[in-house]
């Protein structure tokens, strides 16, 4: 039987090329496009089972590509997964994308979605937590960049945490990013797809992390760069959307006083 194939289509390849990575690690054929139009000739050459869209792309867009594929290849699944889902949603609601999820989103979330669209089955629901979530919960940040952790992820979480406090330990190269899986055992893993050392492939490190011994509860890429220190508003809006993913995942409405 041939392996289920996914087209991603996003125009960061910090966020292409490490998704790729991830989905062929776990069997799949993968397609990928940086613009619109990539996409449309992916789309007449390979005729992907489930497309991965962005919407806010340069040159065609994320909606003339989803238009194309409503109206020539309706057996072809699409998630859509971009952080301006509002500023699209007649679009989406009018070309009838089968899922849509904000940026960022956590890998389990995102191949729980992926594997029930291509077996023809309701997608999952946003993770919920199990059972009471933790007061305190551990985040491990692979981060290359030191800078990055302590001067833009460590100052963020420390005034983030209301109910809840946030615990961070930090790995710059896989090699730490495993210790301390084991060590400090992580509630969830923040993995950067642009600060990473050279030569280091983040959707493969992501894939081997998921399939670590002791299992943390989610692995979430973002891509924050060096700009992150010189560009606070932009860098705000993204730890916010980070920030709020981390919320849906552990369920801060119901955390522990």
């Amino acid at each position: 039987m041939p392996p289920k194939s996914i087209l991603i289509v996003d125009d960061e390849t910090s966020v292409t090329l490490p998704l790729e990575s991830f989905f062929e690690q776990r069997g799949y054929q993968v397609f990928r496009a940086f613009y619109g139009d990539q996409a449309i000739e992916q789309l007449e050459k390979n005729r992907p089972q489930l497309v991965i869209l962005d919407m806010q792309m340069p040159g065609m867009d994320g909606v003339t590509v989803l238009e194309k594929i409503h109206a020539e290849y309706p057996d072809t699944k699409v998630l859509v997964i971009t952080a301006y889902a509002d500023r699209y949603q007649k679009e989406l609601e009018r070309f009838h994308a089968a899922e849509v999820r904000t940026k960022p989103i956590s890998l389990g979330e995102m191949t729980g979605i992926v594997e029930a669209l291509l077996e023809g089955k309701a997608a999952p629901k946003s993770a919920a937590p199990k059972g009471k979530s933790p007061s305190e919960v551990r985040i491990l940040c692979v981060e290359g960049d030191r800078e990055m952790y302590e001067q833009v992820l460590t100052p963020y979480f420390q005034t983030a945490g209301q109910k809840v406090t946030y615990q961070l330990a930090h790995a710059t190269t896989p090699e730490e990013a495993f210790l301390l899986v084991g060590e400090f055992q992580p509630h969830l893993i923040l993995l950067n797809t642009v600060r990473l050392p050279i030569g280091v492939e983040s959707g493969r490190l992501a894939a081997n992390l998921v399939k670590a011994s002791k299992i943390p509860a989610e692995v979430i890429l973002y891509n924050l760069s060096a700009s992150a220190r010189t560009s606070p508003g932009e860098t705000q809006q993204q730890l916010d959307r980070l920030g709020e993913t981390i919320n849906r995942l552990r369920g801060s409405s119901h955390a522990s006083d």
